[in-house]
């Protein structure tokens, strides 16, 4: 796919972590100021959605907030083809409604999984790409050089694990976890550090995936929502307004209470309908 090899031309490489639970609470406002571009979150790991990284939420939230880049991760242990797509359909059910702006990624490590990665690899990556996300393969060197084929290597973003002093991986690569014992102010203990090379951010929400919708799709779900609730604040007017035609005074302002209060109620009803994203 082309668009992975869009380079930071002129820019200086981007400088990032990668974080699961075991890295405890992390203050991403700190991490921030201390010169870290992105962050790759642990969404879970295996195929049931039980397995959701029980700070993956929190550390979402944080990110976001504090500016960074975002990327997830899903921690593979699959065996084969079907394995890996009940992995990928875990990761999607806790990805779907946020939004990234670096690719999400297949993690895949394990021994075990080395006789069948070509088919493990091709079955998760094409289920989250069928669902509009921009996919990525995490795994060593040595595990991209003997494993997985070219293919592959030359159709999804790469994250190459490496820790020496330069990435020697002969293909084409985007990001380099270059150590394993880093220090980041925000972390405890030891942080995974990596640099990017290419612009995702850029290339994520130009193709509007990852949760980067259209702006007309967008727009086209706000007005099915505005008309949907003027009608039916039009509705609660017009019965108020056709009753108090109808009925003696003392009984108007009666009405007129109640129709208040009906028209709170189906405001009130927007607003959490809204928030559930039932419209």
């Amino acid at each position: 796919i082309s668009i992975i090899r869009v380079k930071r031309k002129g820019r200086k490489k981007m400088k990032g972590i990668d974080i699961s639970s075991h890295n405890g609470k992390v203050n991403f406002e700190q991490v921030k100021q201390d010169g870290i571009d992105f962050v790759i979150i642990r969404a879970g790991y295996g195929k049931s959605t039980t397995q959701k990284d029980t700070y993956f939420e929190t550390n979402y939230e944080n990110a976001v907030k504090s500016g960074l880049h975002v990327g997830a991760y899903w921690y593979s242990y699959a065996n084969d083809e079907n394995e890996a797509l009940q992995e990928a359909k875990c990761f999607y059910e806790v990805i779907k409604g946020k939004k990234f702006d670096y690719p999400v990624f297949l993690d895949i490590e394990e021994k075990y999984s080395q006789k069948n990665a070509d088919s493990i690899v091709s079955n998760f990556c094409q289920f989250l790409e069928s669902k509009g996300y921009f996919v990525g393969i995490y795994a060593s060197k040595s595990y991209f050089d003997n494993y997985i084929s070219s293919k592959y290597k030359n159709s999804y973003a790469i994250w190459v694990a490496q820790w020496t002093g330069s990435c020697t991986y002969a293909g084409n690569y985007g990001l380099w976890q270059y150590s394993d014992k880093g220090k980041v102010n925000g972390v405890n203990g030891n942080v995974d550090l990596n640099e990017c090379k290419y612009l995702y951010d850029i290339i994520i929400k130009s193709n509007h995936l990852n949760g980067y919708e259209k702006p007309e799709k967008q727009q086209n779900k706000m007005n099915r929502k505005t008309r949907f609730f003027t009608l039916l604040l039009s509705a609660v007017m017009s019965f108020s307004s056709l009753h108090a035609q109808q009925i003696d005074a003392p009984t108007i302002s009666g009405v007129s209470s109640f129709a208040v209060i009906v028209e709170m109620m189906v405001l009130g009803y927007a607003i959490a309908w809204t928030q559930k994203g039932l419209f």
